[in-house]
């Protein structure tokens, strides 16, 4: 038995066929279910610069305000080996004592495992963004309480000669492979000589939009790079999926769950390619159905004909 994963590149509906003894198997074919599960963009923090996949705003917990906000959540993927988001502070001179501090938590539904820790990194930055000095504490891994708020603290420390900006980083990180739960930040803070706190959107409140991914998810599609869910043509009802160019390898593709050898497939797509917007150069677009038994997104590599 093999899973069939359906990837669709460019803005295309997917729709159910007239012929005879075809059986629609794509869910939300015409993208008129938004902000889905995979939906990254309506998740990203203001102000925090994202680093990793699996990063996003989210409501599962929240410190601050209690019970019902947002915190900052990371969780691991098979391809790579950290993830989290930073924040910079400019203006920061040499000899002036800094604190940083967050809130860890990891729920038991989803609880962090393996050699997966998560903390906070503090960094001083020189003139041209290069890193002077390095400070890191991880508070989170298999062996912490589930549900349980853990505080991660660093400093008071005195900023070395030549300092000109603080980097602030809530960081996710594991061994590359390896299967593992997930961790929330919440009440990030950062203050300079004993002053207030100089993070923007701290508690992860503030919603904001991260370029190249979609401001809007779709539901039973998993987007990737610059993808987002578009009213601005449609054929059937409101909406379509709209990709651009910002990065080499952009799509949505719907995992179609478990087929058997000999089942006959059918795929079928419609594209519009806008004379307002029209693509250049050696862009491509195309559809692609793609058997694979781990379920993974498909390589940047087809035969897309439509240009």
């Amino acid at each position: 038995m093999r899973r069939a994963t359906l990837l669709a590149v460019l803005a295309g509906l997917i729709l159910p066929t007239a012929l005879w003894a075809r059986q629609n198997i794509v869910l939300n074919g015409s993208m008129e279910r938004g902000d889905g599960p995979a939906g990254i963009d309506p998740m990203v923090a203001a102000e925090w610069t994202e680093f990793g996949t699996n990063v996003e705003r989210s409501p599962t917990v929240s410190l601050v305000p209690p019970g019902d906000g947002h915190s900052l959540k990371a969780f691991g993927d098979a391809d790579s080996n950290s993830a989290g988001a930073f924040q910079e502070v400019a203006d920061i001179a040499a000899g002036q004592s800094v604190v940083a501090s967050v809130q860890l938590y990891s729920p038991a539904f989803d609880k962090l495992r393996a050699s997966g820790e998560a903390g906070l990194v503090l960094e001083f930055l020189n003139l041209f963004g290069g890193t002077i000095d390095l400070h890191e504490v991880y508070v989170m891994d298999a062996a912490a309480p589930a549900d349980t708020w853990i505080l991660a603290e660093i400093g008071p420390l005195a900023a070395p000669a030549g300092t000109t900006a603080v980097r602030i980083t809530c960081r996710l990180q594991w061994n590359v492979g390896d299967v593992l739960g997930a961790a929330y930040w919440d009440d990030a803070q950062f203050s300079v000589d004993d002053g207030p706190n100089l993070l923007v959107n701290s508690d992860f409140e503030t919603e904001g939009f991260s370029s190249g991914q979609s401001p809007v998810g779709i539901d039973e599609w998993l987007g990737f790079n610059d993808q987002e869910k578009s009213d601005d043509f449609a054929l059937d009802r409101a909406f379509s999926v709209k990709l651009g160019t910002e990065e080499p390898y952009s799509g949505l593709f719907q995992n179609m769950g478990v087929l058997s050898a000999g089942d006959r497939i059918y795929l079928q797509a419609y594209v519009l390619h806008p004379s307002s917007d029209p693509l250049v150069g050696n862009s491509r677009v195309g559809l692609k159905l793609e058997f694979d038994p781990n379920v993974e997104v498909p390589p940047p590599a087809e035969a897309l004909t439509f240009d």
